[in-house]
Order: structure tokens, then C-alpha cells, then sequence
């Protein structure tokens, strides 16, 4: 019997060679080996065959190893590839639909084919579980064909090739090296030809930051025609140069400036091979061309907007506009004979109006501005904020907070980053709200109203505010009590109720002499009801009977135990005294039920409910809910609890007295307080007065809080304007000032190792409770376990890579130049600071099981939502640091994805018996029930909405989508988009341009698009509208 072998050349078979294959390979035991073989050589000898193949004794291995009970083994030496019929449809054009930028060419079935031999490479040799969970639909792995030798995207520095020219391979041994770029011709194919190179290296999309900016000086003293030229070259070049996966056209995009933005114009230029920083040439700087960059703008603008030789639009580079705060404060300033900055963003309008091409790039928002920590709005010394410091809740002066204190915003406590603290001179602006509530800012300080923030010296009296206090809801500390005090769980509410009494009637009284001491209730004579109530919730909860004396004007309660005044201090954490006390911790974390059962029980201890008959321009009778206490920590920590609740409280000094008044005035709260019936946490209260006062002194800000906005000791939410966003900056990249000036050639090179997005859906699908709280952990917890997943699978990508990187299999990427005096520059891109992401599929669905809301549809599902996104970014925080990696969170722009993840979740629904009409999805199910289209085929007309979006189909207003939409933004940092779609409609530019402008300027909508419906002919460009 004879084998053939690859190169056709026949050979006597030798069974020793099958052995020695299965152990290199498999590296297992000999026993296994040889049992194997003997299988392999027995059948095969059966057979008779005069001529056998590698691949045929190679299925016979892998069917002696399953035999053997070792697919672990199978998994290493089976082969990869695809049947012939496979292979010979795609030859005749199968695959079409994949991918849209792919045509029907020989590079394109190559790629194909490439790409089912990659991935199924990559599902045999990644752990099983891992590949498991990616081909079940719980995670997926995006462009796994790549999974072992690329990287996802890359956001390159031009200065590094406009210093060191451009090699197209790296190295120099298959490409001529060209030197650095002298004219603006050669600059531009310079750009081109990179983006192309790095395409064949990358899995993902390319793109350039700053890229007018960075070739302004090369049009120094050059005709307008030239700019025009040149912008249009750089785009045929884009669109026409198919080298990327499949012969596509590079999936590129630009970041375009209308003017220089404020973080380089004091930056020395790289032009012509040098830096022009006055050491090697004379010193000039990127500021110097700002006309150079506006008409840059202008030609790029005009060009997109004539489109190409039959007028049809350019797909590629993708131009993401960017609207910066410097250049939308010298809006209408005329320059010369320049186009003012009006002008220039009208242009980008104007080709949004008609083809929907750019992309808007908003870093106007705090959290996205670049250089680090800038803060104009502040709070002045002494003003109190709400913290959770080492577990305990406490008002502290905003100038007392710690880096590990949590601060309190309207999404719960959230970590920060520090204060910033600056002296300032000038007004204050002090807003009193109605009911008493007051803060006090600077002017340019932000306050959320019910018209979103608005700087405070901005706001009129009679305007909205949004009050809000976001408690977390956890039973945890109070069952660690229970169990240290012996009380049964189901005691939960009498003994949350006993202490709320006790801060309004209770002391502790310190007497050796009678047992060590006692605690006392003092009751009015009246209030027998309530005295007995606490007999009997005493002798139920702490197996005491207490003694009862009856005076002419009060009736007394007393517990004579040591232990138990012991206990009531140090354990559940009462005052001494509730004059003069606080609110125990406990009970801020309370379930709402219980919640509501501790201020009845301080209401009903020394409350009083009061008619009122003379009501100043109202009702002629009324009734109001009052209490008074001595303590100012009681009064606002009650006001805090209530504010949790949807009660909104009021609070009042009376210096005579020194007592501070709680009252409750509203019909509805007062009926809602004792139907112990919860409305939404947020309270909006209308201003009663505005006034300034002069301050000279410091002012601070908290830095990076979980939505940029947190609430003060009143419970007003309060923007908070400090935050990070250039991903690389002084604080967070220690060669940040380096890279800026291109010292050494350090240079920046933004990009992500991989893409996974999870499958929240399915999670949340899955959770079984009764409660939207019970329902909202149980989904957490399992995603994070998924996340856990995520990194597994990062840490194999990351292996392979290293192993790439370290024998020159990405050349281009890890080129490393030399000057003209042979100092070597850092590698083109620095590996160590790719990040890596996570991706959010199907939000909207998620809140739909989890609130029975979709997320326009109820403000709870918009918590919800942000409150999921901000628990995953954290624990994406924590899994950078356990495992030293930047890993991210994001919207993936994964519709392909999100049509697989809902397909297989829907076959997965019929299969375990439930009713398809059931299941939560967006797309036509109808029709796939009806038609029965899931028995037919995998391409259904199904899908789950996009990231953190609001369903496409949702029949709101533009404004809604935008305000629930940008609220995400600020939380994802690995990304994100809003599209807003515009149909086969053709807006007025100027209206577009003021909405986005608007839109800029008050929300923290950070990346977005205008998407439009066309159709298209390849002889003509027509643009058909209704």
C-alpha cells in the first residue's frame, strides 16, 4: 500500500511515521499512540486500497482518538478546511451578503475561502469553552479570521511618516523606501499609501486624527486649486485602491478640524523630515496655518459635495467632523478673505443634507475635551455633599471628600477621581428652591432642570430643578444586624419601625445602679396606640418585657438591659440621645418597603398631621404632615430617605429655637407617605429666589463621577465638570508631553487588540425573580461572568500576538525608523497601549425583561439602562487592573451580530416549548411566525437594537431620542454613535446645523451621524426624495 504524498510523490506505508505524527502533534501518551496507530493501520489494511492519502489516515486518527475518549487530542490533530462542494459554490459566487463593501471578484472568494479555514483554526485551538461560547451565541468574537494574526483598528500619526517618510512594508526588502514628503502631492499619497499598508495588518478600520492640521504647512503659499486637487486625489485614492481584506476599498476615515484646535497651535510642526522646534529647524508652529487648515476644510468639503465622476458619493474616508468649543466661540469671526467657521460647518451640513457622509465628532462636552482636567464651574468652600465613607453615609463639607469616598449622584454612589480645587474671586450664585432646599455655585456651574443642565446664572425664578436621591437598595447590613441581635428575618419591618420611633422618642440612659442602664421611650399621655405598639415590638423582637409608667402628661416606656443598650450603640448604631443624633447606616440602603417603615415610625413617634385654614393665596384648608429635631444630620438625612422615596420634604430653620422643621405638604406626598406607596426618586422643585454674593476664596469640583452629575447635602443635582477624555494626556500617560511635541519621535497611536461584544439579551432572558431589583442582580452577576469569558479569550489573542509581533509578522505596524543621524524612533505603534473592547448588544431588550419597559417608554428603564452600563464599566475597570489591560466598554457597530445573537436566541425560545410570539426582539417576527421562515433558513428578518440605542422603530420625537440616547455616551468609553435617520428626506442644511449645534452644546451626545436612504445607478448619480 502506498501513500501519496502532498507533492505527488508515493511512498511505502510506514505505520512508525503515523506514531512519531500523533506525538509531535498531540504531545500524548504513548499507550494512546500506539493504541491509535494499531487502529489506523488495522482498518486501513482492511480496506485493500492501493493508494492512500495524508488527509485520509489523518480522519482515521481522529476517529481512534474519539474512540479512545480523547477529542482533546482530536481538537489538536484534526484538519481545517471546508467540503469541495463548499468551496466550489463560492468559486460560482456564494457568500454574497456578508459583507457590503466586498464585490464579486477572485480576491473576494479567496478571502472567503481564507476565512472558513482561519476561523475554523481558531474554534479548534482556543479552549473549548471559549470557542463554545462564541459559536452557542453568549459572546462573539469579531473578525476571529484575524483572531491570531491582527489587531482590530489603528488611529495613525502622520507627523511620524511626514519625520520619517514612508516604507510600505516596513522593513524595505519587497518595497522601494521613500523618504520623507517635500511637496503636498507627495504628503497626500504618502497618507494614502499608509492607510493602505496598515490595512493589510489590520482587521479593522483606519483612520488619522488631526489629518488637516498635521498638512497645513506643506500648502503653504500654495493656489486654492492645489487644496482642491489634492483633497480630491486623496479621495479617489480611498475609494479606488482595493487592497484591504478581500480586495475592499481601506475602511478609512479623517478626522477633520476647521480650524486648528486649541491643543496644537503652540505645537512645533513635522514637515519636510524635520521638527520645526528651533533645534532642528527654525521654530514654527501649527497655529501659524490656520488658513492653510480652514481652506484644507473648505476643498475636502467641496470635493465630497460634487461627488464623483457620475456624481455619486464618496463611501471612503469617512469625514468625522469635529465640533470643537473653541471654534463654536469665534463662530461668526471673519478672518481676511478666509470662510469663518459658520461657514465651514454649513459646508459639512450641507453634505449631510445630501448624502449623509460625515460623521460629527462632538467634544464640546467636558468628559471629551482634550489636555487633561479643566474646571470653570465649582462649589465653594463648606458646602456639603453626600458620601459613603468606609461603608458609612455621611454630609461632609465638598472640601473634606477623599479620593475613597463615594460620592452621591442620581445613579447611586460613584467612585471619582479626586477634587480640584482653584481660588476664585467673584460672584456666587445662591439658588433657593421651594420648600427651602438651596445650593450655592459658581455662575458657570450647571444645574440639572427639567430642560436639561443649565449654568446657573442662567436660570430665572419659577424654572424646575431636578432634585433627586438615588439610594442604593441592599438588605445586607441589616440582616448581618438581625443575626448579631437574634431577631428573625421575618421581624424585618417591626424592628425597622422600633428604630425609627426611637430617633423620635428613644434615649439611652447610662445608671450602674439599676442594671447598668435603660432605654426609654417618653410618649405624650394620648399616645397610648403607639406606646403598646412598642411593648409588644419589644417583647417580639428582643424577648424583653418593659416596664410602662403613666405621669399626668406623659406615659413612659422603659427596657432595663445593659446588653441591649449595648447592642442598640454599638451594633445597629442609634444615638444616645435623638436630639442631638443621627441616622443609623443601615438605613440608607434600605428596601424602599422598609425604608418607609422606619419614617412612619419617626413620624409616628413625635409627628404631628396639622390643618392648616389660612393657606396664603390657596386652598382655605390644608393639611401638613410636621416633626422638629435638634438635629441637622436627622433633618437632612429624613429629607434624603423621603427624596428616595418620590416625598418631597421640606426643611426650615427656627433660630429661636434651634430646631429644624420637617414637613411634608403636598396632598399627594402626604397620601403617598402613609399608602407607603413609592414614586420615582426625582423631585423637580421650582426656584422661589436667585441671589449673588461676592466669595473670594477656593472653590472645588469632583472629578469623573458616574454621569457627570452629583447631588448635594439638599438632594440638587449638580453637574459635575471635571473629566478625562483624550485616552491619552498628562495625567494618564507619563510621555503624553513627548508624544505632543514629537520628541525623540514619540508620536501617538491610538487603537483596540480585539472586539468582543456579549450577548445581554440571552442573560437577561434567562434571570428568574419576582422583582425588577431581584431581576436587575441576578442579570449583573451573570454578565460579569461573561465578561470574565471576554478576557480569557483577550489573553489568548494577546499570546498569539506577542508571538507575531516577536518574529516580524506585522512589519508595518512595528516598524521602527531612523533620523538622518541614525536615531532610531519608537515602533509605529505601541502595543502596549491598544486597548481592549467590550461590546454592548441589545440594551433596549435587556430593559424590556428586566422593567417590562422598553427604553423609550419609562424613565425606570433609562435608569436601569445607564445603572447596567455603569456596573459593567466598572467591573471593566476592575478587570484592567487584575489583569493589566485597558479594557473598554462600547457599542459594538455590529448589525450583523445583532441578527445572529437574536436568531439563535429565537431558535433556542421555540426549542424549549415557549411561544415565539413571546419573545423580545426588534425586526418583523411576525412574519418569521407566520411564514414559519426559522424551519427555512438562518437569515431572518430579525435583529436586537444596536448598543445602548433606543429601537429604531420607536415612534418619538428626535429630541427624545437624542436626550435618552447621550446619556450613555459619557460611560462608554470605548465608544459609541446616535444615528439619526433622515429617510430619503433633504433637510435645510442651516436647520440641520442649528439641531446639531444645539444638540452639542446640551447634551453629551458625543459621536453621531445623519443617515439617509439613497439609490443609486453606476452611469448617473440621481438622488430620488418623496
Amino acid at each position: 500500500m502506498k501513500v501519496v504524498q502532498k507533492d505527488g510523490v508515493e511512498e511505502v506505508f510506514d505505520w512508525r511515521r503515523v506514531y512519531t505524527s500523533l506525538k509531535e502533534e498531540t504531545g500524548c501518551e504513548n499507550e494512546v499512540a500506539e493504541e491509535a496507530t494499531r487502529y489506523i493501520t488495522n482498518h486501513l489494511l482492511s480496506y485493500k486500497l492501493p493508494h492512500v492519502t495524508g488527509p485520509l489516515i489523518r480522519e482515521l486518527a481522529c476517529i481512534a482518538l474519539m474512540e479512545l475518549g480523547r477529542d482533546d487530542l482530536r481538537r489538536k490533530y484534526t484538519r481545517v478546511g471546508m467540503p469541495v462542494f463548499d468551496a466550489t459554490n463560492l468559486d460560482a459566487g456564494g457568500g454574497k451578503g456578508d459583507n457590503a463593501n466586498l464585490q464579486c471578484s477572485p480576491e473576494t472568494v479567496h478571502k472567503r475561502k481564507a476565512d472558513r479555514v482561519s476561523k475554523e483554526q481558531y474554534y479548534l485551538s482556543l479552549p473549548e469553552h471559549l470557542a463554545q461560547a462564541h459559536l452557542s451565541g453568549d459572546i462573539h468574537i469579531h473578525d476571529l479570521e484575524y483572531f491570531g494574526t491582527r489587531q482590530f483598528c489603528l488611529d495613525s500619526d502622520l507627523r511620524y511618516f511626514f519625520k520619517y517618510g514612508f516604507v510600505g512594508d516596513g522593513t524595505g526588502e519587497h518595497t522601494s523606501i521613500a523618504g520623507p514628503a517635500k511637496r503636498a502631492e507627495v504628503a497626500i499619497l504618502h497618507a494614502a499609501k499608509v492607510l493602505g499598508a496598515s490595512q493589510t495588518q489590520c482587521a479593522g478600520g483606519q483612520g488619522f486624527y488631526n489629518f488637516l492640521t498635521f498638512l497645513a504647512p506643506f500648502f503653504e503659499n500654495r493656489d486654492y486649486r492645489d487644496y482642491y486637487q489634492c483633497m480630491q486625489m486623496f479621495c479617489y485614492e480611498m475609494t479606488q485602491m482595493l487592497v484591504a481584506r478581500g480586495g475592499q476599498a481601506v475602511f478609512s476615515s479623517v478626522q477633520l478640524s476647521p480650524g486648528v484646535p486649541k491643543l496644537w497651535q503652540n505645537i512645533p510642526i513635522v514637515y519636510k523630515g524635520k521638527v520645526w522646534d528651533g533645534k532642528e529647524a527654525p521654530l514654527r508652529t501649527y497655529g501659524e496655518f490656520e488658513a492653510e487648515n480652514r481652506l484644507l476644510f473648505k476643498a475636502m468639503m467641496e470635493v465630497m459635495l460634487e461627488g464623483d465622476h457620475t456624481g455619486k458619493p464618496f463611501y471612503f474616508p469617512k469625514p468625522e467632523i469635529n465640533i470643537a468649543p473653541e471654534f463654536l466661540a469665534l463662530l461668526d469671526q471673519k478672518v481676511a478673505d478666509l470662510p469663518s467657521y459658520r461657514d465651514l460647518y454649513m459646508l459639512a451640513f450641507e453634505l449631510a443634507s445630501k448624502f449623509g457622509t460625515p460623521y460629527f465628532d462632538n467634544t464640546v462636552p467636558k468628559y471629551r475635551q482634550t489636555g487633561g482636567v479643566e474646571c470653570f464651574q465649582c462649589q465653594k468652600e463648606g458646602e456639603l455633599v453626600i458620601v459613603r465613607r468606609s461603608g458609612h453615609i455621611v454630609f461632609v463639607p465638598i472640601e473634606t471628600v477623599a479620593t475613597s469616598d463615594e460620592i452621591l449622584t442620581p445613579l447611586g454612589f460613584s467612585n471619582h477621581r479626586g477634587l480640584l480645587c482653584k481660588h476664585y474671586s467673584g460672584n456666587m450664585v445662591t439658588i433657593r428652591l421651594v420648600g427651602g432646599r438651596m445650593v450655592t455655585v459658581t455662575p458657570e456651574h450647571k444645574i440639572l432642570t427639567s430642560n436639561g443642565l443649565v449654568e446657573a446664572s442662567r436660570l430665572n425664578i419659577g424654572d424646575s430643578v431636578k432634585c433627586s436621591s438615588n439610594l442604593p437598595e441592599c438588605g445586607t447590613r441589616l440582616k448581618e444586624i438581625l443575626d448579631e441581635l437574634g431577631i428573625p428575618a421575618d421581624k424585618s419591618l417591626q424592628f425597622v419601625y422600633w428604630c425609627g420611633v426611637y430617633l423620635a422618642e428613644g434615649t439611652i440612659i447610662h445608671r450602674p445602679q439599676y442594671q447598668g442602664g435603660w432605654v426609654q421611650f417618653s410618649f405624650s399621655a394620648k399616645e397610648h396606640n403607639l406606646s403598646n405598639k412598642i411593648v409588644g415590638y419589644t417583647h417580639e423582637l428582643f424577648k424583653l418585657d418593659p416596664k410602662v409608667k403613666e405621669y399626668a402628661s406623659e406615659r413612659r416606656v422603659l427596657i432595663y438591659s445593659k446588653k441591649l443598650c449595648e447592642l442598640l450603640i454599638d451594633i445597629v448604631g442609634l444615638p444616645e440621645k435623638s436630639s442631638t443624633g443621627h441616622i443609623p447606616e443601615f438605613v440608607y440602603s434600605l428596601p424602599k418597603e422598609l425604608k418607609f417603615a422606619f419614617v412612619q415610625g419617626y413620624f409616628r413617634g413625635d409627628g404631628a398631621l396639622i390643618r392648616v385654614n389660612n393657606r396664603p393665596g390657596g386652598e382655605k384648608k390644608f393639611f401638613k404632615l410636621n416633626i422638629q429635631t435638634k438635629s441637622k444630620e436627622i433633618a437632612h438625612g429624613i429629607q434624603l430617605i423621603c427624596g428616595s422615596l418620590g416625598v418631597n420634604v421640606r426643611i426650615a430653620y427656627i433660630s429661636t429655637r434651634d430646631m429644624y422643621n420637617i414637613v411634608i405638604t403636598s396632598k399627594e406626598d402626604i397620601i403617598n407617605f402613609f399608602n407607603c406607596s413609592p414614586r420615582e426618586s426625582g423631585i423637580e422643585l421650582q426656584i422661589k429666589d436667585i441671589f449673588e454674593e461676592y466669595y473670594d476664596g477656593n472653590v472645588y469640583d469632583p472629578i469623573e463621577v458616574n454621569g457627570n452629575i452629583y447631588t448635594s447635602y439638599d438632594g440638587v443635582s449638580i453637574s459635575n465638570c471635571c473629566a478625562y477624555s483624550f485616552k491619552a494626556n498628562e495625567d494618564t500617560d507619563c510621555d503624553f508631553d513627548d508624544k505632543l511635541y514629537f520628541r525623540n519621535g514619540a508620536h501617538f497611536s491610538m487603537g483596540a487588540w480585539q472586539v468582543m461584544t456579549l450577548n445581554l439579551p440571552r442573560i437577561a432572558a434567562k434571570v428568574d425573580a419576582d422583582t425588577v431589583d431581584g431581576r436587575m442582580s441576578a442579570f449583573l452577576y451573570k454578565s460579569k461572568k461573561v465578561l470574565d469569558l471576554c478576557v480569557d479569550v483577550f489573553k489568548e489573542k494577546r499570546s498569539l500576538m506577542d508571538a507575531n509581533v516577536k518574529r516580524g509578522s506585522v512589519p508595518f505596524l512595528s516598524q521602527q525608523r531612523q533620523d538622518e543621524k541614525g536615531n532610531v524612533a519608537p515602533p509605529l505603534v505601541d502595543f502596549d497601549k491598544l486597548v481592549w473592547t467590550v461590546g454592548i448588544c441589545g440594551l433596549n431588550e435587556v430593559v424590556k425583561h428586566i422593567t417590562g419597559s422598553w427604553l423609550h417608554e419609562d424613565k425606570q428603564a433609562q435608569r436601569i439602562g445607564l445603572r447596567i452600563c455603569l456596573e459593567l464599566k466598572k467591573y471593566c475597570e476592575h478587570l484592567s487592573k487584575e489583569h493589566n489591560m485597558p479594557i473598554v466598554l462600547s457599542r459594538t457597530p455590529a448589525e450583523t451580530t445583532a441578527q445572529r445573537f437574536a436568531t439563535m436566541d429565537l431558535l433556542n425560545w421555540i426549542d424549549e416549548g415557549n411561544d415565539p410570539a413571546e419573545f423580545v426582539c426588534q425586526g418583523d417576527l411576525s412574519r418569521v411566525i407566520e411564514e414559519q421562515l426559522y424551519k427555512k433558513t438562518r437569515d431572518l428578518p430579525i435583529y436586537y437594537t444596536n448598543g445602548t440605542h433606543v429601537s429604531p422603530a420607536a415612534q418619538i420625537p428626535i429630541t427624545d431620542r437624542v436626550r435618552i440616547e447621550q446619556a450613555f455616551f459619557p460611560v462608554l468609553d470605548g465608544g459609541n454613535i446616535c444615528h439619526i435617520w433622515m429617510g430619503e428626506a433633504h433637510p435645510s442644511p442651516g436647520g440641520l446645523m442649528d439641531l446639531t449645534l444645539k444638540a452639542c452644546q446640551n447634551t453629551n451626545l458625543g459621536y453621531f451621524a445623519f443617515t439617509r436612504d439613497m439609490t443609486t445607478r453606476t452611469t448617473i448619480w440621481r438622488r430620488y426624495s418623496p
